[in-house]
This record gives C-alpha cells, sequence and structure tokens, in this order.
C-alpha cells in the first residue's frame, strides 16, 4: 500500500489500474517517465481497441485538501489542461474531501488503498470504487510535552520555591514572560 518515492507510486498506482480494467477489453500501457513541463509526471495511455487516449499523470505524495487544492489549481491553469487530456491524479491516500476537490474540478484520481475515479469520454471509460475512509498510515503525530530550557527554569522554581505560587511572580523570578508562564501545559502543572 505504501510508495516512498514518485517512481515506486507510479508503478503501484500503473499496477493498481491495470488491475481494475483487467476483466474488460482494455489496456493500460506505461508512457514516459520523465518530469514534464506541464506540471505532469507521467502519461499513461489507455486503449480500447482502435481508440486510445493519453491519460496525464500527476503525482502527489503527502496530499492534503489543500496540496490537492493547489495541484488542481496548478494543473488548470497548464498548458494541457484536463481540456486537451484527461488528467489523473495518483496518490498514496487520498481523503474524502480531497477526492470531493479533484471531482469539482473535473480531474481523475486514484489512491493506493483503492479510492478511484476515471472517466474518459473517448474511449468511453468510468470507474469509480471506494478505498479506505481513513489514512491507514497517518503522519507521525508531533511530540507534545514541556521541553527546554525555559520549562526547566520553572520546574527549578516550582521544586524550590513553596506554594502558593502567583503567575507574575514565576514568570519574574524565572525570566520568562507572563504569557509563557500563562500556557495552558503550564498552567496544567501548576494547579
Amino acid at each position: 500500500m505504501t510508495a516512498n518515492s514518485g517512481d515506486e507510486l507510479l508503478a503501484s498506482g500503473l499496477e493498481l489500474l491495470r488491475g481494475l480494467v483487467a476483466d474488460v477489453d482494455i489496456r493500460v500501457a506505461h508512457g514516459s517517465a520523465s518530469r514534464r513541463d506541464d506540471g505532469t509526471d507521467d502519461i499513461w495511455r489507455i486503449e480500447a481497441g482502435p481508440v486510445s487516449c493519453d491519460l496525464l499523470v500527476a503525482l502527489s505524495l503527502r496530499p492534503t485538501p489543500r496540496t490537492v487544492d493547489n495541484l488542481a489549481g496548478g494543473l488548470s491553469r497548464g498548458p494541457t489542461s484536463g481540456r486537451d487530456r484527461p488528467v489523473l491524479v495518483v496518490a498514496p491516500w487520498l481523503s474524502p474531501r480531497s477526492q470531493d476537490l479533484l471531482r469539482e474540478r473535473g480531474f481523475n484520481y486514484l489512491d493506493l488503498t483503492g479510492n478511484a475515479r476515471l472517466r474518459i469520454p473517448r474511449p468511453t471509460v468510468f470507474i469509480r470504487t471506494e478505498g479506505a475512509r481513513q489514512n491507514p498510515v497517518p503522519p507521525p503525530q508531533p511530540r507534545r510535552g514541556l521541553t527546554g530550557k525555559l520549562v526547566n527554569a520553572l520546574v527549578r522554581l516550582l521544586v524550590d520555591a513553596t506554594p502558593p505560587y502567583r503567575m507574575s511572580e514565576l514568570a519574574r523570578v524565572s525570566g520568562t514572560s507572563l504569557a509563557y508562564v500563562s500556557l495552558p501545559p503550564l498552567c496544567s502543572v501548576l494547579r
């Protein structure tokens, strides 16, 4: 399910798309692998008998609704926007909101969890599948905690001084600002 690089994502996406059309008389062929000037990363050719269509492929390694919105905006302004040739956005996983944004702008999408929407007028192809609704490999959450020399100064002061504590006195003695001493994590420690 995971693809760590653009090349791995392209290869996995191509195989997934081939698997989606394996039972029908449609062939998916790989195009050029070089980075293109129009903001896309590859071209895949969809062939159904004598009719074929070039599909512009744009990769998004860490998509969020904001990055997908920016990607879609950039592709819309490109020289070969969705008017000339259909565009397929390929990602490891696309959130439902990202899918909606792409669909609203007329872009096709495919993620490695099985979320796919591919609509091509000629040859006539329409694929819509649903995969994971939540990211199976969520990004790591930043560590939360009290660290740093200012916190150390406050903790040392709390150990050495006898309660009751006033925020303004703690800030003055520790050399920090009142705003810093008033941060919610610190306030929970002081209570």
